[in-house]
């Protein structure tokens, strides 16, 4: 993975096996263990991203963030150090990444719509001119009567 800049263009590039990633976040996680006994983990998680084109080929047209990397639960007990576990996304995942530019795509056609709404609803219509909400019925109450 190379390096980049906050535009989404390459910095420096990085030749395999070199890569980079971010440790995005170190915490403890304290549990008790079916023993009684307080046990407390490490969860670590490490990032790498891409920018991918949304035209396929130049950042400057628009571009989105790819990501991909691990969650480790790490035992950090002294000399039982290991990791427990692990919850991995890959970042060459060819059908993921498909998906998430499917989706930025269409979210980069209703944010040109302007509407916020339209990012929640997807801006779909149906009779008389409603937008299409699934939640409507929740609110339809909602100020058609003074409540006090």
């Amino acid at each position: 993975m190379p390096l980049y800049n906050p535009d989404g263009t390459i910095k420096q590039e990085r030749q395999a096996p070199d890569s980079t990633f971010e440790v995005y976040n170190v915490r403890p996680a304290r549990r008790i263990t079916p023993d009684g006994d307080l046990q407390v983990d490490i969860i670590a998680v490490i990032d790498q991203r891409r920018a991918i084109p949304l035209d396929g080929r130049d950042v400057k047209n628009g571009f989105f963030w790819f990501r991909g990397g691990a969650t480790l639960i790490i035992d950090p007990r002294a000399e039982k150090e290991e990791v427990r576990y692990s919850i991995i996304k890959s970042s060459t995942d060819r059908s993921r990444l498909q998906r998430q530019k499917a989706m930025a795509m269409g979210m980069a056609a209703h944010s040109m719509r302007g509407s916020l709404r339209a990012l929640y609803f997807g801006g779909q219509v149906q009779g008389a001119g409603a937008l299409a909400e699934p939640f409507a019925i929740l609110h339809a109450g909602h100020g058609e009567s003074s409540n006090g």
